[in-house]
């Protein structure tokens, strides 16, 4: 932090005074702050930082700084609220607090969430990859799946260009089953996921099993067992914390939202409930991050069974019994499926497996009076 505050005063020095080949800097961080914020008074300059999201800190609370990264929320505090006639520009796939606390319709610091791109762009990015032309169905998926993404459609592309000589309808099964699994996606969000806290993992892993948009009523529902449970043992890094309420869930979706890895709609999807939930913000996975949460869920679970230590597997069920049938059949196809593939692997055949979790069942109900989670329908 100190170099660029440094590099920015000598910059903007260098362009407002030529002749003055080394300015004083202060030591202070604030007082070199101050210098800027002089500079930005009397002259006009544009500051661009780019990537933000790498000075806050991963798996901690949206906003978070970094060790030694603190004092850029000074920074942004202070020209956000002094007046000056410059402008700083920020990127970021997470927002810092002080932009959250300092944005307005009629303030001085304004947020643009970048849409996503039309399709005449995402066809071009294709294009530009050396792919042949999609059939309008087929770009239908496409767009659903990235999700107007400008780095997807690019990675998708390089992937078809690669896999399938640019021919997009060779891997459109797989696109539509929500099979593509294309490392270097996977890579990209992992790199989110870990800078996700437990309980918005938590939030995540129930989005991948609903399938579907939800309702803060219907999370809260789902989590209040999870969020106020404390089941033995620890695997990794999910702690689930008792006494959370829904105050918590809403700081949660809030972090997901600044994050910029949930989606929002108003109304469900599901048109058995359209009219029910007219008007309602529902929370969502687009498919490309679906795909992704729903491999690590499976993965999770499966680990938790291998190593007889339940404890995502009591508070997230692979499956529920009480669910609409077409959500239900989706589970089984794209949960509980890979779920026994692996196990059969791992452990080996069904009754060798329902030997297994009967007795992680029995193990459970020996030091618990409830049991919910896989067990569950």
């Amino acid at each position: 932090m100190p170099e660029l505050i440094r590099n920015l005063i000598g910059v903007s020095t260098a362009r407002a005074l030529p002749t003055v080949t080394n300015p004083a800097i202060p030591h202070t961080v604030t007082a070199q702050i101050e210098l800027l914020l002089a500079l930005c008074q009397q002259h006009r300059c544009a500051i661009v930082l780019d990537n933000c999201e790498s000075i806050f800190q991963g798996g901690a609370q949206v906003g978070r700084y970094r060790a030694g990264y603190a004092d850029y929320g000074e920074l942004f505090d202070t020209l956000g609220r002094m007046n000056h006639q410059s402008c700083l520009l920020l990127t970021s796939r997470e927002k810092p607090t002080q932009i959250s606390q300092l944005e307005g319709v009629d303030a001085k610091v304004r947020t643009l969430m970048l849409p996503g791109l039309d399709a005449i762009a995402g066809q071009q990015i294709f294009a530009d990859r050396g792919c042949k032309p999609v059939v309008p169905l087929e770009w239908a998926e496409v767009d659903r799946y990235c999700g107007g993404n400008p780095l997807a459609f690019q990675l998708i592309a390089a992937a078809v260009q690669e896999v399938a000589d640019g021919d997009v309808s060779e891997i459109f099964p797989y696109l539509r089953a929500n099979k593509l699994g294309f490392a270097d996606i996977h890579i990209l969000l992992e790199q989110q996921w870990e800078r996700l806290t437990s309980e918005e993992q938590q939030v995540m892993y129930w989005l991948a099993i609903g399938r579907e948009p939800m309702s803060i009523a219907d999370l809260e529902t789902a989590l209040h067992p999870a969020w106020n449970r404390q089941p033995p043992g620890n695997l990794d890094r999910i702690e689930p914390q008792s006494g959370l309420g829904n105050s918590s869930l809403l700081t949660v979706l809030q972090s997901l939202r600044r994050r910029s890895i949930i989606a929002t709609s108003s109304g469900s999807v599901g048109l058995a409930s359209v009219l029910e939930n007219r008007g309602k913000q529902h929370w969502s996975l687009q498919p490309m991050v679906m795909e992704y949460v729903t491999s690590k869920f499976v993965e999770r679970i499966c680990t938790e069974i291998e190593r007889e230590q339940p404890l995502l597997l009591n508070t997230h069920p692979i499956a529920q019994a009480n669910a609409k049938e077409y959500l239900r059949q989706s589970q089984l196809r794209l949960i509980v499926k890979p779920t026994l593939d692996r196990l059969r692997t791992s452990i080996g055949n069904p009754q060798q497996i329902g030997q297994h979790l009967r007795r992680i069942l029995a193990d459970w109900q020996a030091r618990n009076s409830f049991t919910t989670g896989v067990f569950d329908g």
